[in-house]
């Protein structure tokens, strides 16, 4: 099962399952001004289709995009897809224009700044044009770090613990830098505000001119890099191409396809029924339930589900009922997922071996076994509908 948390709309739009901040330029900045004078650790993701791409094909990174304290759109795609998914976005910033409005903030604000990531030629020169544009701004230094490995991460990363700057700007490269930050910088105490820059020291170096301003305007940057650039050909296709295809598709997928999903009713020898209490949501109760794998039998599904689950597979089906019930879901929800809800199918079994049962506490937080009279009032008020079919069913089978 995998936890889907609540999305204010209103607060952010969602784009192939990542959320993006709407927020005006103005917000933005003041937020990251907040940011860089607070004690405690935040971090912001720069959002563009190649980004957007790689989180759509791997759930891990996208979950991860989802943590940041702040995700702004960085490219004219993905207003563009923002626009047509109904969730316009107010502010497109160019992550090197952010790298500058941060050394603008730090220097302000008497904080320091270190470049983590790149190389040293161009780390050097970004470092002499910034101190160009902000002579006051305390630029502690810059690093190499080769992520694939660990002890390269970890000796950059004790580095970093012994002198910690307050702003860390990571340019490996997505998903690499949203990664570090993830698992590294954000436990290294003392650092206030990392963000990942991609390419952007290429441009503040000087070793990749910019864009003229009237091609960034209209959105049309990637075609001066495609000039300068030609072996990002592929790179330039997927964000100019697949994305807005992609997007496309997701579209008329949360408009059209319900997610296949089994629900588990799971009694013990004295006939009460297995309830879970989700870790996402206190309180909120229901019977163990998962997502079916493209090409995989329902009765699979349980199993590989219930060993994900509840680390068990001691379990006797009795019954399986295909496409039992199925809802639609909220439109933070279909965003969030790619669907337009859910159609479930229920597997009736009996826990050959309860003690073996041992939930995935990243999944439950506790389980619980309840009589069916009991049931209904003690599962989540959204679970009531489909719990109320299963024991119809339960009650026409051969099991009680």
């Amino acid at each position: 099962m995998e936890h889907t948390r609540q999305t204010n709309l209103a607060q952010v739009a969602n784009i192939l399952g990542v959320n993006i901040h709407k927020k005006m330029l103005q917000d933005i900045l003041k937020d990251i001004e907040q940011k860089i004078c607070s004690n405690s650790f935040s971090w912001i993701a720069t959002v563009n289709p190649e980004i957007l791409l790689k989180a759509h094909k791997n759930k891990t990174y996208r979950k991860l995009l989802n943590t940041a304290s702040l995700s702004v759109a960085d490219g004219a795609g993905v207003m563009l897809a923002a626009l047509f998914m109904g969730e316009a976005l107010p502010a497109r910033i160019p992550g090197v224009d952010l790298v500058y409005s941060i050394c603008n903030i730090a220097e302000k604000n008497s904080k320091s700044v270190f470049l983590l990531g790149g190389n040293q030629i161009n780390n050097q020169k970004s470092i002499e044009e910034l101190h160009k544009k902000y002579p006051r701004l305390s630029l502690t230094g810059t690093a190499h770090i080769d992520h694939k490995n660990k002890q390269s991460v970890k000796t950059i990363i004790k580095q970093l613990s012994q002198k910690p700057p307050d702003v860390v700007l990571v340019a490996l490269g997505a998903p690499h830098q949203e990664i570090v930050i993830y698992k590294h910088l954000s436990k290294t105490h003392g650092i206030s505000l990392a963000m990942g820059i991609g390419g952007s020291l290429d441009m503040i170096s000087g070793a990749l001119p910019r864009a003229p301003k009237v091609l960034r305007i209209i959105g049309i940057e990637w075609l001066w890099r495609l000039l300068l650039q030609p072996t990002r050909a592929r790179r330039i296709f997927n964000a100019t191409i697949v994305f807005p295809l992609k997007t496309i598709a997701y579209w008329l997928r949360i408009q059209t396809m319900y997610r296949t999903n089994i629900l588990s009713l799971i009694l013990d020898k004295d006939k009460n029924i297995l309830i879970a209490e989700r870790v996402d949501s206190p309180g909120h109760w229901q019977m163990p339930q998962g997502g079916k794998d493209k090409g995989e039998s329902l009765k699979n599904t349980f199993f590989r589900e219930m060993q994900e689950e509840l680390g068990s597979n001691t379990f006797s089906v009795h019954r399986i009922v295909k496409n039992f019930y199925k809802y639609t879901w909220p439109k933070w929800h279909k965003l969030n997922s790619g669907y337009k809800g859910q159609k479930q199918s229920l597997v009736i079994a009996t826990a050959t071996d309860p003690n073996a049962l041992n939930p995935d506490k990243r999944e439950f937080s506790q389980l619980a076994w309840v009589s069916r009279a009991e049931i209904l009032n003690r599962v989540h008020a959204v679970r009531k509908e489909a719990t109320k079919k299963a024991l119809e069913h339960l009650n026409t089978s051969n099991v009680l």
